[in-house]
């Protein structure tokens, strides 16, 4: 049986520190209307910090989400190899 051709992990994304390669979305409601962003393959980590906040943020330590609001959505994830 042959490898699939993009071999994405599907299931919940580890949120332990490690560094991924993720594809999703970024979904924002402003007042009564929601507002979907593609998330295009991208290096993100799970950062959580004791009093600070908590989520995803790409390798330069910028927030994948703007709001405290914004919910993101990875649709596919893989480990980045050692």
């Amino acid at each position: 049986m042959s490898e699939p051709l993009f071999p994405w992990n599907t299931s919940e994304p580890p949120k332990d520190g490690r560094l991924l390669v993720v594809v999703g979305r970024v979904q924002f409601t402003d007042g009564a209307c929601v507002t979907v962003t593609p998330l295009p393959p991208s290096l993100v980590r799970w950062t959580e910090k004791p009093g600070e906040s908590k989520g995803w943020h790409y390798l330069t330590g910028l927030a994948v989400a703007l709001q405290l609001d914004d919910e993101v959505m990875i649709d596919g994830w893989m480990e980045v190899a050692a």
